[in-house]
């Protein structure tokens, strides 16, 4: 039996950490310089080094084809389908400072759904991507392209599955050796890609006409007021910050399990149920000093995600997604 790697565990533990604390500042960045940049560091790596671990952990790609419409599709019609109707309804009774929907959308990923979309249309399409000759420069070019075009949107998670392909396809190619390398970087060199990343960001936030928005990948460059060229520059640069906060992980995440390897393995569901709650806490704490916001959320983010990631609720929230698929097909 393959030993777990429970480094990759951990990984991804601090990274659905994040993805909870980066909804949380959702509202509050919005007014908040300091929760803006933030949010906007987090957002620079925490998805583009979960989905390229997502992608190593994918190399049974005939299960992962087989199992995909099942596992993934139906969950996302399911949780898309609740989520949806909260937010209509809400929004007959309350005001928040985004853009949000005032109809049912069936297709339209409820905010974040979209990577289980995304994932679902990964796992079903790898077997026949793998079969073109340098997949990975192919998905890079068109990742960084795409959004040259309008029409890739969040319909299907279009746009964003486009533009998160590197990382996906970039962790299936990756291997053991290449996992062995990273861990013998220097922690001077992975400790400066972090530095490097703030610097950038602070120009980034605080510096450029660009709002948080560019960070989500979910819409086209004509959507932003900055030449197209430097959202080509700036798309390119979020890339290789990206991909080398793959190192940084891989250099300063511990191997040992913990309750943060739990939290890893159990991630689905953290990733999944954390977005029924932490909006409703993030709203409620809007009036707060922001300091005080950032460490009260930060604080609750950790909670839920430990809450969320614990075994009963692991057990409930597959039990739930077992009936679902019992009622809907056939037993072999």
């Amino acid at each position: 039996m393959k030993e777990r790697d429970y480094q990759l565990d951990n990984i991804r533990g601090i990274l659905v950490f994040f993805v909870v604390f980066g909804h949380a500042l959702e509202l509050v960045r919005i007014n908040s310089g300091l929760s803006a940049y933030v949010y906007n560091f987090i957002y620079m790596f925490h998805m583009p080094v979960y989905i390229f671990i997502t992608g190593y952990l994918s190399k049974n790609i005939s299960k992962g084809r087989d199992t995909a419409f099942r596992k993934l599709f139906i969950p996302f019609l399911l949780f898309n389908s609740i989520w949806n109707f909260i937010q209509v309804v809400s929004m007959r009774f309350i005001e928040i400072p985004l853009d949000s929907p005032v109809a049912f959308s069936f297709l339209n990923p409820g905010w974040a759904l979209w990577f289980i979309l995304a994932l679902f249309l990964w796992k079903l399409l790898l077997p026949d991507l793998l079969k073109i000759k340098n997949i990975f420069a192919v998905v890079l070019v068109i990742g960084l392209f795409s959004r040259l075009f309008s029409e890739f949107n969040i319909f299907l998670s279009l746009s964003r599955f486009l533009v998160f392909s590197p990382y996906f396809i970039g962790g299936y190619l990756f291997n053991r050796a290449g996992l062995d390398r990273i861990r013998k970087v220097p922690y001077l060199g992975a400790g400066l890609i972090i530095l490097l990343t703030l610097v950038f960001n602070y120009f980034f936030t605080f510096y450029t006409n660009y709002p948080t928005e560019f960070l989500w990948a979910d819409r086209s460059f004509s959507f932003f007021s900055e030449n197209i060229f430097i959202s080509i520059f700036f798309g390119a640069i979020i890339y290789l910050i990206g991909f080398a906060f793959v190192a940084v992980f891989i250099k300063f995440t511990p191997h040992k399990q913990s309750f943060i390897s739990k939290l890893g393995k159990h991630s689905l569901p953290v990733y999944i149920l954390h977005t029924y709650v932490i909006g409703v806490v993030s709203f409620m704490l809007l009036d707060l000093n922001d300091n005080l916001q950032l460490l009260l959320l930060a604080g609750i983010s950790a909670l839920l995600a430990y809450l969320l990631s614990q075994d009963i609720v692991f057990k409930q929230f597959n039990k739930l997604l077992d009936k679902v698929d019992r009622f809907l097909f056939k037993v072999k």
